[in-house]
């Protein structure tokens, strides 16, 4: 069974010095590399880990969604091992389970997103793509580290972040890094690794 945090000492403990994230996309799925590369960015000021990715070249076929799991340790190519832990992160089409969220946790060290969800919450003003990337991966990349929901305004914990129900349509009103209230959070777990 995963818990969020289940990951925390891989990204913010001494066991590993680095982090890779492993991008894998299905067939038709295309994600900016300046998202990819702002979202390796964050990850690295945050944890203070050197951080990289790799995007596959093989892209995924359509899951089952109902065995979404077993399918994305199928398609998994990298594991957390001698100096490096792994971020896997899939892009998938469809979130036909609950068409409310953006992404979600799965696993110890799986993020998904759902790109036609990123796609319609910014088809009015598709300049947003990148910064709703951005939130909805490093939103749940903080449940990874530990971080659980909070009802504080500007922050990228906040639950509102995930869902589909607020549609901000200015830059500014996109959440796309941690807050103080929640650094502070992270600093607290980072601790128990000192």
């Amino acid at each position: 069974m995963h818990y969020d945090g289940d990951a925390n000492s891989d990204y913010l403990g001494p066991r590993y010095s680095r982090i890779l994230i492993e991008v894998d996309s299905m067939e038709g799925v295309s994600i900016p590399l300046a998202a990819i590369q702002e979202l390796v960015k964050n990850i690295s000021a945050v944890t203070g880990k050197n951080t990289g990715f790799i995007a596959s070249d093989d892209h995924l076929v359509k899951p089952d969604l109902v065995d979404l799991r077993n399918f994305i340790m199928d398609n998994q190519d990298y594991s957390s091992g001698k100096d490096r832990a792994v971020l896997h992160l899939v892009i998938v089409n469809s979130n036909e389970e609950d068409s409310s969220f953006l992404g979600k946790t799965i696993n110890d060290d799986t993020v998904v997103l759902y790109y036609d969800m990123l796609s319609e919450v910014t088809s009015r003003n598709p300049e947003l793509f990148k910064a709703y990337f951005q939130s909805t991966a490093l939103h749940e990349f903080g449940h990874q580290l530990g971080l659980g929901h909070n009802k504080e305004e500007g922050c990228l914990m906040n639950e509102a972040v995930e869902e589909f129900t607020i549609v901000r349509q200015d830059l500014d009103e996109v959440v796309s890094t941690f807050c103080d209230f929640e650094l502070e959070q992270i600093q607290d777990i980072k601790s128990q690794y000192n």
